[in-house]
């Protein structure tokens, strides 16, 4: 479930930081901390995807993040 969590968390990042970056970049800022999170992001899924390929490829997405919502929910509702 850990890999799970991070994976999504992972994808996450990436998604949020693709408009932050556009933002800094209509502004003429430097994106530096969109950058760092798009990066923390993409360092979440590669380390995700080196430890098992095929469970957590592009196409398991939906499971994974089914799986953690679940997960989230279940949680919730036992405490």
């Amino acid at each position: 479930m850990t890999s799970d969590l991070l994976y999504v968390l992972g994808v996450l990042l990436v998604v949020l930081a693709i408009p932050a970056l556009a933002t800094a970049y209509a502004d003429r800022r430097p994106p530096l901390v969109s950058l760092i999170v798009m990066v923390l992001g993409f360092g979440l899924i590669g380390w995700i995807y080196s430890t098992d390929p095929t469970t957590y490829a592009l196409p398991q997405l939906p499971n994974a993040l089914f799986r953690v919502i679940g997960y989230v929910l279940h949680s919730a509702a036992s405490a």
